[in-house]
């Protein structure tokens, strides 16, 4: 997710038509740039280069579980609609080949694989969906500790709840009690549903603060990643 704003402004942005690297180019209507959704960077019009602010806020769940957190919940409607049933994309989802045919020679994952990427400054990670079901903390390095969570056994589509803290130390910042997970320095429990308590979308994400921070990234798959970035860290 993206912030809009830019400049004095807010930018409208909608479907271009077009992809790169097996990925959405979004057009905003103001400047009639092209928008990669995979770097959150213009590729062409009059913001070329220009990148936008991401947002670590944003979920993708089902209905029944979104409406029983909150059954006041409006919808959106599109020409009448708010449900297709049948999904252009399931069989995309379904299948172990890329987006026309679109492979990888880095084999450390298949490419396919489905994994949780973010950056940390200019450095790329990737962590596999199945090495975070039930939830699963990192030492990254620099001083900066991840915990990841995926329910076991959700659709590839679900979003992965993602944090990012200072260390605390050679015993770790988040710890696994038996079937809850706890983080060391705050005493705060992790939650299934809602996950840390965290600061508002436009505190410190940077993981310099002795507070969790939710971690700015997304869930894609391993080919895509790759298709954007050369040089990848993955962690396991």
């Amino acid at each position: 997710m993206y912030d809009r704003r830019h400049g004095d402004g807010e930018l409208s942005f909608e479907a271009s038509g077009g992809l790169i690297d097996a990925s959405l180019v979004m057009r905003d209507k103001e400047t009639d740039s092209w928008w990669s959704i995979m770097t959150g960077k213009a590729i062409g019009g009059k913001l070329d280069g220009t990148p936008l602010v991401e947002m670590p806020v944003g979920e993708k769940t089902t209905w029944g579980s979104w409406k029983s957190r909150y059954p006041e919940s409006k919808v959106l409607s599109v020409n009448g609609k708010e449900h297709i049933e049948d999904n252009p994309y399931d069989r995309y989802f379904s299948s172990d080949e890329g987006f026309r045919g679109m492979e990888t020679s880095d084999d450390r994952l298949p490419g396919k694989e489905a994994v949780y990427v973010f950056l940390i400054g200019e450095t790329a990670y990737a962590i596999p969906h199945n090495a975070i079901s039930g939830g699963a903390a990192f030492d990254i390095g620099g001083g900066k500790e991840v915990f990841l969570y995926r329910e076991p056994g959700v659709e590839v589509y679900a979003s992965t709840l993602a944090y990012i803290a200072a260390s605390s130390g050679k015993n770790g910042r988040f710890e696994n009690e038996g079937e809850k997970w706890r983080d060391n320095v705050t005493g705060e429990v992790f939650s299934e549903e809602t996950g840390f308590p965290a600061p508002q979308p436009d505190g410190d994400t940077s993981g310099d603060a002795p507070m969790i921070e939710r971690l700015s990234g997304f869930d894609t798959f391993w080919y895509i990643w790759l298709s954007v970035h050369k040089d990848v860290n993955l962690i396991q």
